[in-house]
């Protein structure tokens, strides 16, 4: 039967316009900086293994502050151990002075009593013997500790010198390890702290060109979206200014809600397919088609081919009537609606309209699914 009058028409342009400036596309959350966007295929894609990659490298980033916090800790555990190192220092320095300083004295005491000894004649000829051929200090320590010939008061002499000696020697060796476990843990801080901040300073780059990268993805998106939504604009007002969405005839049967579903599906007829579309104003895809169709007769469908195709009866091909769903591919992944005589109504793909088909087209039908159907509230939606 030939139906749509240009009177119903110009209520559907009128409907039509109203929403599209009423009912923009849903948003998906992005950075808002960049407005909100829904992204699509490639996209999408993009931007979730951008979002993952960047989740991913913040965590790392988390986990060096967190390094860093403890390094700073570190640090300051470490600084310390330096002031300690540094007042030990300071006492060593004044242990040290007073080593030299009695060093010093010993050495004079022992030459004042070689000297005195040689004045008073005896003795002295041995010392000075002692004293010409030691090879320094240590070497005359050492002569004079063998004189068997040395009195008490010369061996004590020697001894106390002796002492100081070893005495200076020990604090120096500890003071020039402390001043190396000192520098050593100078080096020790500065590096990790180098090498964290580093790190840090690569991985907060890599962030920055992520988020350059997914900036650059959505505005891409946005602008083909805007190019996809002007189009199909246009191509709504040229079906609808035509005066008829569909001027065929449709087959009829002998039961009134399923004309009445048939004539629903076809009011759309020409409307472009639109990835993840649902409504007249966006476009549909196949499922958000079939679904947008069968709501208006009182039957809710998920907008998901795989699941529409396990909702209803399941009918064989032999016992197929109009106005049943038919699912393609294993595992589905295109829905029509069955109008008759081997044909059915459903949005073909990308580029293409919403249109009818022969099942000869296709050689993939998977599933065949009937629901029970109420009468439309009025005339068919446009929302």
């Amino acid at each position: 039967m030939a139906w749509r009058t240009r009177g119903v028409v110009c209520f559907i342009v009128l409907c039509g316009t109203i929403l599209l400036c009423l009912n923009p596309s849903p948003a998906l959350g992005v950075p808002a900086d960049l407005g909100a966007i829904e992204l699509h295929g490639d996209a999408k894609t993009q931007v979730n293994d951008l979002t993952a990659q960047a989740g991913s490298v913040q965590e790392e980033i988390d986990a060096l502050d967190l390094e860093l916090e403890r390094s700073s800790e570190a640090y300051n555990r470490l600084q310390l151990k330096l002031d300690e190192i540094n007042v030990g220092m300071a006492t060593l320095r004044r242990e040290l002075e007073e080593a030299q300083s009695d060093h010093a004295y010993r050495v004079k005491k022992l030459e004042d009593r070689v000297c005195a000894l040689y004045k008073a004649g005896g003795r002295g000829d041995e010392l000075l013997q002692l004293l010409i051929s030691a090879n320094g200090i240590d070497d005359l320590i050492n002569r004079i500790r063998v004189a068997s010939t040395l009195a008490d008061q010369d061996r004590r002499i020697v001894e106390k010198l002796m002492n100081s000696t070893g005495r200076l020697n020990a604090v120096l060796a500890e003071f020039d390890k402390a001043k190396r476990e000192q520098l050593s843990l100078r080096r020790q801080i500065d590096g990790q702290r180098a090498q964290i901040r580093a790190t840090l300073a690569e991985r907060e780059a890599t962030l920055a060109g992520i988020d350059a990268e997914i900036r650059a993805v959505i505005e891409a998106e946005r602008a083909r979206q805007e190019a996809e939504q002007e189009q199909l604009r246009t191509a709504l007002t040229e079906v609808l200014n035509g005066g008829q969405i569909y001027d065929g005839l449709l087959p009829q049967t002998e039961n009134e809600l399923i004309n009445q579903l048939l004539e629903t599906a076809a009011y759309y007829m020409g409307i472009p397919y639109v990835w993840a579309g649902d409504r007249p104003s966006t476009g549909f895809d196949c499922s958000g088609y079939t679904a947008y169709v069968y709501a208006q007769h009182g039957v809710a469908l998920p907008h998901y081919s795989g699941f529409q195709a396990q909702l209803g009866m399941s009918i064989q091909p032999e016992e197929i009537m109009p106005g049943d769903l038919l699912a393609f591919g294993i595992p589905v992944h295109h829905v029509g609606i069955y109008i008759g005589e081997g044909f059915f109504i459903h949005a073909p793909r990308t580029g293409d309209v919403i249109r009818i088909s022969h099942l000869d087209e296709r050689t993939n039908l998977s599933a065949i699914r009937r629901f029970e159907l109420q009468p439309r509230t009025g005339a068919p939606a446009v929302w």
